[in-house]
């Protein structure tokens, strides 16, 4: 098992899912101060009943002020907030999806939201070590039709991974993205039902959809990793 000399604070955006809360409860055996995002459900953190010191904070990451908030209150609790999670998505409206709103209402969150995300945290943690990884989706490399504002802001977080790390290339911070495969989540179950997944598993013939232990797994090594990980954008499929 990765160890932690110091006692790391670690921030997880939009904890309410199953790679977020089996993380946390994985970054329970490390030597680690678990901090959870939610907005306006926290039915999984609950759900879970985790046997863990952890600290909860409400906000929406769609509004700026209320993150500048946010990690006004890191910043007085925590000296330093060593990495940070990025988990937090929205989706297109099937019903306005060739509207412009549609478009605009997906950027809001998945696009600006990190980005007002990255401004506070460069702001109020300015003089210490930095690492945020963003979740991104395969959809940002293939394209969606039915998600395309989705698939877009995607794509452009990925870029935006590259081009942050050219601005704030030092060794106090460093950005990275990361695109699972389908990874077999209750949500996955519940959107595509047993039927889709059973058959993508047959065309996957001895490759395996990914777990949340697969992915938490993966997260946790990028976390104690020495290795240089700015600018990267990870891909793990299988």
């Amino acid at each position: 098992m990765l160890k932690s000399r110091t006692k790391q604070n670690i921030l997880i955006l939009g904890s309410n899912s199953d790679i977020a809360t089996s993380l946390a409860i994985k970054l329970s055996n490390y030597n680690c101060n678990i901090i959870l995002h939610y907005y306006k459900k926290k039915d999984l953190i609950t759900k879970k009943k985790l046997k863990f010191h952890n600290f909860k904070i409400k906000a929406d990451l769609r509004n700026k002020n209320e993150i500048d908030k946010m990690f006004k209150i890191l910043k007085k609790k925590y000296k330093n907030l060593h990495f940070i999670l990025s988990n937090f998505s929205t989706y297109d409206n099937p019903k306005k999806i060739n509207k412009l709103v549609n478009y605009e209402k997906v950027f809001k969150t998945n696009f600006f939201g990190n980005i007002n995300v990255l401004i506070s945290y460069i702001k109020y943690f300015k003089f210490s070590k930095k690492k945020i990884m963003i979740v991104s989706s395969n959809t940002s490399l293939r394209g969606s039709a039915t998600l395309p504002a989705y698939a877009s802001s995607k794509a452009s977080l990925d870029n935006l991974v590259k081009s942050f790390a050219k601005m704030y290339s030092s060794k106090n911070f460093q950005i990275c993205s990361v695109i699972f495969g389908p990874v077999l989540t209750s949500k996955l179950i519940l959107t595509k039902g047993y039927k889709w997944i059973n058959n993508l598993k047959k065309k996957l013939h001895k490759k395996k959809l990914l777990s949340t232990d697969n992915t938490t797994k993966f997260i946790i090594k990028k976390i104690f990793t020495k290795e240089n990980i700015n600018g990267k954008n990870f891909k793990k499929f299988f």
